[in-house]
């Protein structure tokens, strides 16, 4: 069975919350940890989007008009439906990923405006791969390492970026050193250093 989604609205926000009851293993579709039930344990692409939405909308209504920089790891690659949200503001409702929740038949997931990625802003495309470990299910180790793009630097369009942190080349044979989650005296971490230096002009003219 696809998980069961039970989708309630706040009272006070009108905004949709989510849980689900089931997990599809063969499906690799997923559910929310029971305990804290905004903590996604294993991916599902629709609530994903959905639990996309929800934070960045967050973070536009806070900021309002003030300049803004929404960083972190959003288990997302460049080719999903977050980022397609992320980057230009709303989901087609013909898109595969695009949730729906038959109690709220108005919501759409759109933001206020889109925002930009850091990297891709600057590059034109984001970096080869953010993170890069061997991953472990039940005790057994994958065959292949888990390679891709998960990790972004998203901006509203106040801001200029002046330049970024390079990010490790796929080929290099050091790569090979990176493998893993575990600490090592070269490397602490799976993920990949990203930054940027970004501007702020003082006056709209200047931009």
């Amino acid at each position: 069975p696809t998980p069961s989604c039970a989708v309630r609205s706040s009272r006070q926000t009108r905004r949709p919350t989510y849980t689900t009851t089931e997990y599809d293993g063969e499906r690799g579709e997923g559910f929310l940890d029971r305990e804290h039930p905004h903590a996604l344990q294993v991916l599902h692409r629709k609530l994903m989007a959905a639990y996309a939405w929800h934070l960045a909308n967050e973070v536009q209504q806070v900021a309002a008009e003030l300049p803004y920089v929404f960083v972190g790891d959003f288990n997302a690659t460049p080719d999903g439906a977050e980022y397609r949200l992320y980057s230009e503001g709303h989901l087609r409702s013909d898109d595969p990923d695009c949730p729906e929740f038959p109690c709220e038949p108005d919501w759409q997931p759109k933001l206020c405006k889109p925002m930009r990625s850091a990297y891709a802003e600057l590059n034109k495309a984001e970096p080869e791969f953010t993170n890069y470990a061997h991953l472990a299910f039940g005790g057994v180790a994958e065959a292949e390492p888990f390679c891709a793009t998960l990790d972004y630097i998203w901006l509203s369009d106040h801001w200029t970026v002046d330049a970024v942190v390079p990010t490790p080349d796929r080929e290099k044979p050091s790569l090979r050193r990176r493998a893993g989650p575990s600490s090592s005296c070269n490397q602490y971490s799976d993920r990949c250093l990203m930054a940027a230096r970004l501007r702020l002009p003082r006056h709209t003219g200047d931009r």
